[in-house]
């Protein structure tokens, strides 16, 4: 049965496939993420005889034969990693509930991570723009008629919704970059 022009579903038949495609090459990508063709950690963090923990030679061998020092982020899912590379408020504690000594802790711990606030305002300001170039772009490849709805349009609103919401986020970690920089109490 041939596609009509005015069908939704045939825009469903489309992305069916390119979906299948699409999450069987991402989860390959993430098992050769996870389990890299490389180097092995040689020790790792071992159960003490006392029940604690010993910290064992944590080095690895690289591809070289040196021994570099092993990363905490190793043994982290990717997601998680991604989630930190890319969400700023992970750094932060919350300083609007308990005592007075709870507060205080929290905010001089909010102003210790201040300091890596630039780098994440850096990531998303790179973001943002790569959204909105690819916004424009989708745009300028959609046909402007008002009666169908293309493939263009949608990936264009897709990209155009991560703009505003990479917006949100890149003003709220600088007005909390700036709120925490003002003063020190």
């Amino acid at each position: 049965m041939p596609c009509s022009k005015k069908s939704h579903s045939c825009v469903a038949a489309w992305l069916a496939p390119a979906y299948l495609v699409l999450r069987s090459a991402l989860s390959a990508l993430l098992r050769v993420v996870r389990n890299p063709p490389g180097p092995r950690h040689i020790y790792r963090m071992t159960a003490g005889p006392s029940g604690g923990k010993v910290a064992v030679n944590t080095m690895s061998e690289s591809r070289s034969g040196s021994a570099v020092a092993a990363s905490c982020y190793d043994d982290m899912p990717l997601s998680l990693v991604l989630f930190r590379f890319l969400w700023p408020f992970w750094l932060l504690k919350d300083a609007s509930y308990g005592d007075g000594l709870t507060r205080a802790a929290a905010y001089r711990h909010n102003r210790s991570m201040r300091i890596y606030l630039p780098g994440y305002l850096v990531k998303w300001l790179v973001n943002c723009a790569a959204a909105f170039c690819m916004t424009t772009a989708l745009d300028a490849l959609a046909d402007h008629s008002p009666h169908d709805l293309s493939l263009w349009n949608l990936l264009a609103a897709a990209f155009g919704m991560a703009f505003a919401c990479g917006a949100c986020v890149w003003v709220v970690t600088a007005c909390i970059y700036l709120l925490l920089s003002r003063h020190e109490h």
